[in-house]
């Protein structure tokens, strides 16, 4: 019974190596397609998903030589690190699994994400008991600085508005930590806004707290 999903890290080769287990990083260069394999065991004898999660690079994966999935981030211009469901057919064991990757950044060429197997539901309850935390944490970040926001919209009208500073900063943040939760995938298809949202918060989101630093700290302090 599969409660959870397992892993299957090990097992895995890169050209004639074998590789000790995942997460891993091989030498290869941008643009560069390089290949892992291995061979199923009779753990695949009945339909079962593997989950693989790819930083910023392309995937392809075969079965035996035949193509069962592939995602090129070409096709929308832009790249995201993504997880990548698969299913592999019954009967699968004693078959040579094959996932082939390639990315355009020298940072992500080479990068070997974990790799669990499971029922599809196990697996994604499996995300969930691991990066739920983080979604949970950016969810409650962005009401609390709705709140804020319409709280000093309401409250102070024209006079203060140091809590909607506050109140937009947490939004902010907020949406970066979602961003960064690995969790986003399951609530848009927007391959731009998962691959971009996390480099754009992570730039915008101190401003509004150095405005209400420069605004309400800095000028009170300058006060005589």
């Amino acid at each position: 019974n599969l409660s959870r999903g397992y892993d299957l890290n090990d097992g895995w080769y890169y050209e004639s190596e074998e590789l000790d287990t995942f997460p891993s990083r091989i030498d290869v260069s941008q643009f560069e397609s390089y290949t892992i394999y291995r061979t199923l065991d009779e753990r695949f004898d009945e339909v079962q998903y593997i989950i693989v999660r790819t930083s910023l690079s392309n995937v392809k994966v075969t079965l035996d030589n035949v193509l069962i999935y592939e995602v090129d981030y070409n096709d929308y211009s832009t790249y995201a690190s993504m997880w990548h469901m698969i299913r592999l057919p019954d009967n699968a064991s004693n078959q040579v699994l094959e996932i082939t990757y390639e990315s355009p950044y020298r940072a992500m060429s080479g990068v070997l994400n974990e790799v669990r197997y499971g029922q599809e539901g196990e697996l994604i309850k499996d995300l969930l008991f691991t990066f739920g935390f983080r979604l949970l944490t950016g969810i409650f970040s962005v009401i609390i600085g709705l709140i804020l926001m319409v709280g000093s919209a309401i409250l102070y009208r024209n006079q203060h508005k140091g809590f909607g500073f506050i109140g937009l900063f947490s939004i902010l943040l907020g949406m970066w930590v979602i961003g960064e939760s690995r969790l986003l995938q399951f609530f848009t298809g927007n391959v731009f806004f998962i691959g971009s949202i996390s480099y754009i918060m992570v730039a915008v989101f101190p401003i509004p707290m150095n405005r209400y630093m420069m605004t309400y700290v800095m000028y009170e302090n300058k006060r005589p």
